[in-house]
Formats: structure tokens, C-alpha cells, sequence
């Protein structure tokens, strides 16, 4: 009964964890307030597989090692899962954060740029689309060129 108890306090820390990043074993144990009692948490992911509700890729050992993947019934399935989650992972979001941090830039840049000539380097995802820095600043009526090395 007590461990059945423990299980279910460890998958409801589980679901917890967002889209895209991961825990360790220990850490769930310290947050329960059990700090030793990391190789628990482990047996608890290790039983919580076939319930699809409860993110075990998302928990790892202490050096971000995926030592739960034998786990997983195939040897890539915990990787897999991992990298689908980071795929998945609010793409809503990702697109808002480039979008203000590149009209947030389009705003100070000018400003750096009169001063003197100016190379700037970003991210690949900051560079196209509609609010991508190479359109903002050519509606800016700035000439864009790329280096070439």
C-alpha cells in the first residue's frame, strides 16, 4: 500500500514535467521530501511504461544518462520519445519567442548600426520568415548581405 502510495506521488510529479525538458530520479526524491530514495523512483518509472499518461522518458539518471530506456521494450523508444517531445514541445511558443525577441532587436538595431558598420550574428531560426531579421531590416530599407568565408 505505502508504495503504491509513493508510485503515484512520483507519476503525479511526472506529469509535471514539460514538453521538452527532463528530471532526474534524484530530484523527484528530494522534492517528495525521500532524498534517498532515487533507485524508488526509478522502479516507479520502470513500472509506469505501459501507461500513457505518465512521461517516463522525461526522467533521467543524475548525469542526464536515459538509463530507464531498456524500459522502453525497444533500445531508441526512450530517445524517441524524448526528441518527439522536443518537436512537439508548444511550437506556438517557440514561434512567439522568436518573433518578439526579433521585432524587440529590429527596434535597437538601427540605433547600434549608425554608430558603425555592424556584423550580427544569430540563431538560423531568427533569420527567415515574416519576422525573420532579414525581412524586418530590408522593410527597414537596410541592405542585408550574407559573410562569405
Amino acid at each position: 500500500m505505502a508504495e503504491e502510495n509513493f508510485f503515484e506521488r512520483v507519476y503525479a510529479i511526472a506529469r509535471q514535467i514539460p514538453y521538452g525538458k527532463v528530471t532526474s530520479y534524484g530530484a523527484i526524491a528530494k522534492y517528495l521530501g525521500t532524498k534517498m530514495s532515487a533507485r524508488m523512483v526509478g522502479w516507479a518509472m520502470n513500472a509506469a511504461h505501459s501507461d500513457p499518461t505518465i512521461p517516463a522518458q522525461r526522467v533521467v539518471n543524475r548525469n542526464g544518462m536515459l538509463s530507464g530506456k531498456a524500459h522502453f521494450g525497444e533500445p531508441d523508444r526512450m530517445k524517441k520519445l524524448l526528441e518527439k517531445d522536443d518537436d512537439d514541445s508548444m511550437p506556438d511558443q517557440k514561434d512567439k519567442l522568436l518573433k518578439d525577441r526579433n521585432l524587440n532587436w529590429i527596434t535597437q538595431l538601427p540605433a547600434i548600426m549608425q554608430q558603425q558598420p555592424t556584423f550580427i550574428a544569430v540563431g538560423a531560426g531568427h533569420l527567415v520568415g515574416d519576422y525573420g531579421l532579414i525581412k524586418q531590416l530590408r522593410l527597414k530599407g537596410y541592405k542585408v548581405t550574407a559573410v562569405k568565408i
